[in-house]
């Protein structure tokens, strides 16, 4: 995320946490501004997550499953 900031023209917000979050992409992930990615797919609902959410939403994501 820091290359994709250094390379933007205009301001940008970046935010750093404090607590240790999964990794969930390899080094072969280019992370892009503007674009979302999609980790699960499914047809009743969207959960746009960012940093430790995102983690703790996949990890979950069974319990909304076996509600069906």
């Amino acid at each position: 995320m820091i290359f994709a900031v250094t390379n933007y023209e205009g301001p940008v917000y970046v935010r750093l946490g404090r607590l240790g979050v999964p990794i969930l992409f390899d080094e072969n992930y280019k992370f892009e501004i503007g674009k979302a990615v999609t980790l699960t797919e499914g047809n009743d609902v969207a959960i746009l997550a960012t940093g430790l959410m995102v983690a703790e939403l996949l990890k979950h994501q069974n319990y909304w499953k076996k509600k069906e």
